[in-house]
């Protein structure tokens, strides 16, 4: 399944959207999803961090349990 998932890089204070294209499925982890950013942004997979309004996402859970879909907005951070 190819899933377009909006990230949010406030790294440098700004809201500069990054739009990243990847092969992922629902069974997928929040681990695996991070190491495929990675390897577009060139940022090591367990700097990143992914979160939506409070919640941090662990790398163990999976998409599919954290509801993360096809389109969905997210927040990147390094840390």
């Amino acid at each position: 399944m190819h899933d377009l998932i909006y990230i949010h890089d406030d790294i440098a204070k700004h809201m500069a959207r990054i739009f990243l294209e990847s092969v992922c499925s629902p069974d997928d982890t929040v681990g695996d999803l991070k190491k495929l950013i990675s390897a577009q942004t060139g940022t090591k997979w367990d700097r990143i961090v992914l979160k939506k309004w409070y919640t941090i996402f662990k790398d163990h859970i999976t998409l599919e349990d954290y509801e993360i879909h096809d389109g969905m907005n997210l927040e990147l951070y390094y840390n």
